[in-house]
């Protein structure tokens, strides 16, 4: 009887481990199961001495995304995996919680009976979690979102990059208000307009004009580096000082001329930076007020004598008065008139013609010459004919020919001073036959 009863409760046993078993084995077909592993970042911050890139004892929520409300929870191992079981639907929102670290992955549709390995949990699908999540929340479908299509976006390392860096200082990505933008800016990039080079205008400038119009440069503005030519005085500047009409030599990167000089024609190299170029005007060669040409300015006027006004420029007559006459009085000294320097010329004319009454002589001419309105005209001494050489005829202007002018300074009462415009200054008998140009001072 005793083994009747001992037979019979083993095989009751025996029938209970395999009703058991069968059940462990086989569950009710009513759920899916996910499965996976949960990572941070190398060197994230962690409590507890928690070490390495697996992140144990974490809580893993499975949650609804339509109602916010957790499904299912379980707990990660010592290395990090989790299983849960969940009822059919989804996507999910897998979210892993540890000590203010959060991880989130979104979960494909569950079906009844299936199990999904979801691999690896870790910063990068938080982040593509967190972009789905603003997706659905803009009213897309979540079974129209493939977190797959979103990680191969090429905008989206600008993303799971400081998703990442959040992760691993152990703050929440979910609330941080960088992270918020860089999603923004991943779903609706900024409008970033094509990069265009900075362009520099070059512009001229008059510098005191008093009639006419500054060059414009229809090619300007110019990119660094662009070649620019320089424009000439196209629109006819003028500029007039003292009755004179100044002459125009070119432009410069100062109005006082102590910057960079261009004349036209020329080219440079477009700078980083806009350019002003500044007319610059000459007294010298410009037009006098009797049509010569100004060969010398003293830069402030010179005070009046007995007979002399005062005077600051020296203008040339615009032609010869003679192609050859004799400077006069050849064996007669002329009392006074033997100053040479600059501002003597007509003093000394002024003595010749009170002690040689030869007619016709060169200081003569000039005296009394009348041109452009202006009878104060006089032979120049020999510093103010080499002045004449110098700023007229070595410049090629003045319509001078390469021979010998009298000046007014005597140098004995046979020899008097004079130029040769071929160059050289020297003494010559009075009765000599040179050519003559006058000059006046005002």
């Amino acid at each position: 009887m005793l083994k009747k009863r001992n037979l019979l409760f083993l095989s009751l046993l025996i029938l209970g481990v395999l009703l058991l078993s069968s059940c462990f084995l086989n569950p009710p077909v009513t759920e899916g199961i996910l499965k996976g592993q949960i990572m941070v970042p190398e060197g994230t911050v962690q409590a507890k001495e928690l070490t390495g890139q697996a992140l144990p004892d974490a809580t893993v929520n499975i949650i609804d995304l339509a109602t916010g409300a957790i499904i299912a929870t379980t707990v990660t191992d010592s290395a990090g995996y989790y299983q849960v079981s969940v009822p059919p639907g989804g996507p999910y929102l897998l979210e892993a919680i540890k000590d203010g670290i959060k991880i989130q992955q979104i979960t494909p549709q569950v079906e009844v009976g299936i199990e999904y390995d979801l691999g690896t949990a870790d910063c990068v699908t938080t982040a593509a979690a967190l972009i789905a999540q603003a997706m659905m929340d803009a009213g897309d479908n979540p079974a129209d979102i493939g977190c797959a299509a979103i990680i191969a976006d090429p905008n989206f390392d600008d993303v799971s990059s400081i998703v990442c860096s959040t992760i691993k200082a152990g703050q929440d990505p979910t609330i941080s208000a960088a992270i918020l933008q860089a999603v923004e800016d991943f779903l609706h990039p900024p409008i970033v307009s094509p990069y265009t080079p900075p362009t520099y205008t070059v512009t001229y400038d008059g510098n005191g004009s008093t009639a006419g119009t500054v060059p414009i440069d229809s090619l300007s503005p110019y990119h660094d580096g662009s070649k620019v030519i320089v424009l000439g005085n196209t629109g006819n500047l003028v500029k007039t000082q003292d009755g004179i009409s100044l002459l125009f030599t070119g432009w410069n990167t100062s109005a006082d001329g102590s910057g960079t000089g261009y004349i036209e024609g020329v080219t440079f190299n477009m700078g980083s930076a806009s350019i002003t170029l500044y007319a610059q005007w000459s007294v010298i060669r410009g037009t006098g007020p009797a049509g010569g040409l100004i060969f010398y300015d003293n830069g402030s006027y010179i005070p009046a004598t007995a007979t002399v006004p005062s005077w600051r420029y020296l203008e040339a007559a615009p032609s010869d008065q003679s192609a050859s006459a004799p400077w006069g009085c050849y064996g007669v000294g002329i009392t006074g008139a033997d100053g040479t320097a600059v501002g003597t010329g007509e003093q000394n004319t002024i003595d010749i013609e009170a002690e040689c009454t030869t007619a016709g002589t060169a200081a003569d001419i000039c005296a009394n010459l009348n041109l452009g309105s202006y009878d104060d005209w006089f032979l120049p001494s020999i510093d103010e004919l080499n002045l004449m050489y110098t700023n007229l005829r070595v410049e090629g202007v003045g319509g001078f020919t390469d021979f010998i002018y009298w000046s007014s300074s005597e140098h004995s009462t046979i020899d008097a001073w004079y130029q040769d415009f071929g160059g050289g200054q020297y003494y010559y008998p009075k009765d000599g036959p040179f050519r003559v140009r006058a000059v006046r001072a005002f």
